[in-house]
């Protein structure tokens, strides 16, 4: 093989005696190989069978850097250099889980060396079987007691309002109750088969922690949040006064709708004009007090308002509401005058509750949550002064809720930490603690990354709103595994639930084919003693179809194994071991041929997917091992 590469790399002869090293290198221990086979490539980095080299070297240990080197390896121009890397990159990609890439890989292996088939067709089987067990698996957790993730239509303050939990699984009749401290939203409750009605009396979200049962003992948890709306209603209730000759603009705002309202505004003063989407903009032309007829509207639901917009020739706040403080924070904030192009100063009484500059900068330190006023004198260049009130609302501080978060092993994280109070915008951080390998947390409050193991992780977080009004919380992180294989026992169950399900047709012929099985091997054994002696039994003469042939090879294999373990007994002991392996071995014999059996009675693809079910023998990975140069 040397030679043949030697002519398709004639580049490499001139660089040294690369391929002499490379022959050197494989025959030293791995560990020093794979030195020795990475100090080859930075000298010789197109050297293509030093890369199949390490690629198979790695392939047991570490499958992903073993992928990257068979990826360069299969550029080869050797046809069989890449057929073989070709091989070992679909059983790197099998290592990784990746079935796709590797049923790619094998098929390509398989094109460019016939004998590489094999291969492929044990990929493809594992394959079948993986999404077959992974859809069996779906429809046990189906059958199983369970609260449905359908979301609860929402609800508004002052209608009736009715909906169902989606209960699913278990044995009818099926029953739910809250469960820790939850509590019904106002005016409605929750009957045990899952129905809320009643009539809501405030708005909000809560979440409801729900504890399920069936008849038969089953018990399971879940959770779901009921929203109820308010009622429809334009909460704008101040316009900022307009200034004649300036450029003005207020926008209204509403609640109790999906969404955002269409609206139209009536009787505006001469110069402005007003949008669907409730902004009033343009440029006043004449003073006066206008009343406006407000309407929002979203399918059929209205909300309607009076409100009235001054325009004065004078001078005015920017700014109406002031931008929000946060409770017991340090706030500070400069404002601005709406007027003619002059100078402009402020000034508070001695005893206000927050200071102004005459700049307009607001300085202090609010006590407690709500709304502030502060009057406040505004003196203009030309002395004309006015009197004016500034609204402030205040926050409350700003206070995690450290809810668990639940998240899987291997699946995409998503999810934020919730803060209610304070200021936007919010910084987070984690102070204490490590997250699970593969996490993050942004600066957003929102968990990103993969989570790489299984486990339960409590760390420390913080939080700090706009005027660094801070707090901090535990929060515990519970990650799943990425998949959870039912125990051994679980699994017989379910294969003698499905073996119940067959009809009586089925199960006599089994049986048949059961007692011929019987009978076929107590002859055998009888005209072969060396086979109570824990000796290896002679193939049949017979030749049987490949499938049965993968599926008896396990049951051999583990024959010889409980064989060989035995042969290294001594006296009576050794003797009961090598009887009890025989015992073992012939048992699986015949499980395998009952099976084998019925089996061929389905399509040819189906064989090994329902073996690998049914049997334990049957086929979970590839067989084959790396090819070697």
């Amino acid at each position: 093989m040397k030679w043949i590469l030697f002519l398709l790399f004639p580049t490499l002869l001139t660089a040294g005696d690369a391929w002499d090293q490379l022959a050197e290198i494989s025959r030293k221990p791995p560990a020093e190989a794979r030195v020795g086979l990475e100090q080859l490539l930075v000298r010789d980095p197109g050297f293509v069978a030093a890369r199949f080299n390490l690629g198979t070297l790695l392939l047991e240990s570490d499958p992903s850097k073993a992928a990257e080197q068979l990826e360069l390896a299969v550029s080869s121009a050797s046809g069989e250099l890449a057929a073989n890397a070709w091989h070992n990159l679909a059983l790197a990609r099998f290592q990784q889980g990746r079935l796709d890439d590797a049923l790619r890989a094998a098929e390509r292996a398989a094109q460019l060396d016939p004998t590489a088939g094999g291969l492929r067709d044990e990929i493809r089987r594992v394959t079948l079987a993986r999404l077959d067990e992974a859809r069996r698996k779906a429809d046990e957790e189906a059958r199983k007691l369970h609260l449905d993730p359908v979301p609860l239509p929402d609800g508004r303050v002052g209608e009736v309002y009715a909906a169902t939990l989606a209960l699913a699984g278990g044995s009818p009749p099926r029953t739910v109750a809250l469960a820790g401290a939850s509590k019904m939203p106002e005016g409605i409750s929750l009957a045990a088969d899952g129905s809320i009605t009643g009539t809501p009396r405030a708005a909000g979200t809560t979440k409801l922690d729900l504890a399920l049962s069936d008849q038969v003992g089953g018990k399971a948890t879940g959770s779901v949040e009921v929203r109820i709306l308010p009622q429809p209603a334009i909460t704008t209730e101040i316009l900022p006064e307009a200034i004649i000759g300036q450029p003005y603009e207020a926008r209204f705002a509403a609640v109790g709708f999906p969404g955002s309202p269409t609206w139209s505004i009536a009787a505006l003063p001469a110069g402005l004009t007003a949008g669907a989407d409730g902004v009033i903009h343009g440029t006043p032309s004449e003073t006066g007090t206008s009343t406006l007829h407000v309407h929002a509207e979203a399918g059929k639901l209205t909300a309607n308002r009076l409100i009235d917009l001054e325009v004065s020739n004078r001078f005015a706040p920017a700014e109406v509401p002031l931008p929000p403080a946060t409770a017991t924070a340090p706030y500070q904030h400069r404002t601005t005058v709406r007027g003619p192009a002059q100078q402009y100063r402020w000034s508070v009484a001695a005893d206000a509750a927050m200071g102004i500059s005459p700049d307009g900068t607001i300085s202090g330190t609010p006590a407690e949550a709500g709304t502030m006023t502060l009057p406040a004198t505004i003196t203009a260049g030309d002395q004309r002064r006015r009197q004016v009130e500034l609204t402030l609302p205040v926050n409350p501080v700003p206070l995690i809720q450290p809810e668990p978060i639940q998240l899987q092993a291997g699946a995409p994280a998503n999810q934020a930490i919730t803060v209610a109070g304070g200021t936007p915008p919010y910084a987070w951080s984690v102070v204490s603690g490590l997250l699970p390998a593969g996490l993050r947390l942004d600066p957003n409050g929102r968990l990103g990354g993969v989570a790489k193991d299984p486990g339960t992780s409590t760390i420390t977080v913080a939080v700090q709103d706009r005027w660094k009004a801070g707090t901090q919380a535990e929060v515990q992180i519970t990650v799943a595994p990425a998949s959870d294989p039912p125990p051994k026992d679980q699994e017989k169950e379910k294969d003698k639930d499905k073996d119940k399900d067959k009809d009586q047709t089925k199960q006599d012929q089994d049986k048949q084919d059961g007692q011929k099985t019987d009978q076929s091997a107590q002859d055998q054994q009888k005209q072969d003693p060396s086979k109570q002696d824990g000796q290896k039994p002679e193939q049949s003469d017979q030749k049987p179809d490949q499938s049965k042939q993968d599926g008896q090879q396990g049951s051999k294999d583990q024959a010889q194994a409980k064989q060989d373990q035995s042969a290294g007994q001594n006296g009576d002991d050794g003797q009961k071991d090598a009887a009890a392996a025989q015992a073992a071995a012939q048992a699986a014999a015949m499980q395998q041929t009952a099976a084998d059996h019925w089996l061929d009675q389905l399509p040819e693809e189906r064989r090994d997917t329902l073996r690998y079910q049914l049997l334990d023998g049957g086929q979970k990975k590839p067989t084959q091992q790396g090819k070697t140069w």
